[in-house]
């Protein structure tokens, strides 16, 4: 996990080449890391405070558990 500045961003998944310099079509594309070419981001307009151990507790909860449950039997 790392934070970096928004030009680092040089690829969009789903985004058409024919597209690739309309700022409009990008902004509506989900952004890839440039670090792990993961596609989740935090965007530093999504009104939270990205530090380090904000990125860990995100990371942690959604990455990281994973809970199984036992199927419930059928009635």
């Amino acid at each position: 996990m790392e934070i970096f500045e928004p030009a680092e961003i040089v690829a969009w998944s789903g985004l058409d080449m024919s597209h690739f310099n309309d700022v409009d079509a990008t902004n509506a594309e989900t952004a890839i890391c440039p670090k792990c070419c993961s596609e989740s981001l935090i965007g530093s307009r999504a009104g939270y405070n990205i530090n380090p151990s904000f990125l860990s507790h995100m990371n942690q909860a959604w990455f990281q558990k994973t809970i199984i449950r036992k199927p419930r039997p059928k009635k």
